[in-house]
């Protein structure tokens, strides 16, 4: 098989190192990334709170009910 020679699994495991480790440090470091929802859920649960909890009337969505 040739997804296990021996003379290429040491270039094969380094190319994979390489990607994953740029591809987390991308995730990481980025500030609207993965990272920065948690900063911007904060963001609505503190503007809920001063808003007494509660959603816009204007901004939920109307359910119908079908018959």
């Amino acid at each position: 098989m040739p997804q296990l020679d021996k003379f290429t699994y040491f270039s094969q495991f380094f190319w994979l190192c390489l990607f994953f480790f740029t591809f987390y440090i991308f995730i990481c470091n980025d500030g609207d990334g993965v990272l920065g929802i948690s900063r911007i859920l904060k963001l609505r649960n503190q503007l809920l709170s001063h808003r007494g909890g509660r959603p816009s009337r204007a901004r939920t969505p109307t359910v119908w009910k079908i018959s």
